[in-house]
């Protein structure tokens, strides 16, 4: 859900329900599971990582899987974090060098530049915005 002082509540909650206002803002599109799923993209050149970008403004995800190899990626126009999902491995970047672990977070600023490294299996997930 992006940010937003709208909401409109149609159950599971004690508060008012406007359920004909939120039937009017519902769109129905028959198409099978397979067509209606979000179609992974490869992400600029990097072999190792997957973009998932959604059919909105407000954020794109990049999924890396890494095992023993590095990712070097160029700055995003705008600011993303990162999370370690499974595994554990190095950040390098803005002449700092983090030690990443699984369930980690980290912040990047925009426009900086990574490079991830692993030890053994990784996977890590970046949230980002272009601005």
């Amino acid at each position: 859900m992006a940010a937003s002082d709208n909401v409109v509540r149609a159950g599971f909650t004690p508060k008012y329900k406007d359920i004909q206002t939120l039937t009017t803002m519902l769109t129905y599109n028959s198409a099978p599971a397979d067509e209606q799923k979000m179609k992974p993209l490869k992400f600029k050149n990097c072999p190792y990582s997957t973009l998932y970008d959604p059919p909105i403004e407000e954020f794109s995800v990049v999924r890396t899987e890494l095992n023993g190899q590095e990712e070097k990626m160029d700055g995003i126009h705008g600011p993303s974090i990162i999370i370690v999902t499974s595994g554990n491995g190095s950040m390098s970047g803005v002449g700092k060098e983090l030690e990443l672990k699984e369930g980690s977070v980290w912040f990047i600023g925009a426009g900086d530049e990574i490079t991830l490294k692993s030890k053994g299996k990784m996977v890590t997930h970046r949230a980002f915005v272009e601005v």
